[in-house]
């Protein structure tokens, strides 16, 4: 059966960069006075939830943004309604204002036909897949692995929305436009940007694989 799920993206009149987004992120949370753990996926200074992150970091198009789901919603409208919206930014207060408020109820379901999606900078190894990306002989297996990460990662945002798939989810990478080293958590690690289809209807603007809170592996549905 499909399920609503509600989303809100908002876009701020505060000009980043794609490599300030973690820093974003700590300037809102800053912000937020660390009020719900949903803004940052913390418990206390040392130990995280390992959780599908429901409040989403960005950087759109040179503008600072994020996206919620589900609770993550509420949580961003209740701050904003409570909070001066200022942060802290090269040290001095940054008054921020809102220059774009999507909100939207989408059904998550599967489709007969299969729907194209565009996902940037998409961070699908663990230390165990990347070993056997390398080990691919050539670029058809390659693609079959990451195919295969893909629909990891799908089943478990469905699961993390409590979400049941009611039948099989079919998974085909179509172009591999970029691939190239990223900076996450200190670490290097391989972005992909890609066009895949599947046979789920899916939110706009989620985050899909590893570092989704930062600002990765957000996507958005395309034509042909």
């Amino acid at each position: 059966m499909p399920i609503l799920i509600p989303t809100l993206s908002l876009t701020f009149d505060h000009r980043i960069k794609t490599h300030q987004i973690n820093r974003w992120r700590g300037a809102f949370n800053e912000m937020a006075q660390h009020s719900d753990d949903l803004f940052h996926n913390h418990i206390g200074d040392k130990t995280y939830h390992y959780r599908y992150p429901l409040i989403q970091y960005r950087c759109q198009n040179g503008q600072a943004g994020l996206v919620a789901i589900n609770e993550g919603v509420n949580a961003v409208q209740r701050l904003l309604s409570e909070k001066e919206w200022t942060i802290r930014w090269n040290g001095r207060p940054k008054a921020l204002n809102i220059m774009e408020v999507v909100p939207e109820d989408h059904y998550l379901t599967m489709t007969d036909h299969p729907y194209r999606y565009r996902i940037q900078q998409w961070l699908p190894f663990n230390k165990e897949n990347y070993q056997s990306w390398l080990a691919a002989s050539n670029y058809i297996e390659r693609i079959k692995i990451l195919e295969k990460i893909l629909v990891g990662h799908l089943l478990g945002f469905a699961e993390a929305m409590e979400w049941r798939l009611p039948q099989r989810l079919e998974v085909d990478i179509q172009f591999v436009h970029n691939m190239e080293k990223v900076l996450h958590h200190k670490n290097n690690l391989i972005g992909f940007d890609l066009t895949y289809s599947c046979n789920i209807d899916l939110p706009p603007y989620i985050g899909i694989g590893k570092g989704v809170s930062h600002g990765f592996g957000w996507q958005r549905q395309v034509n042909e």
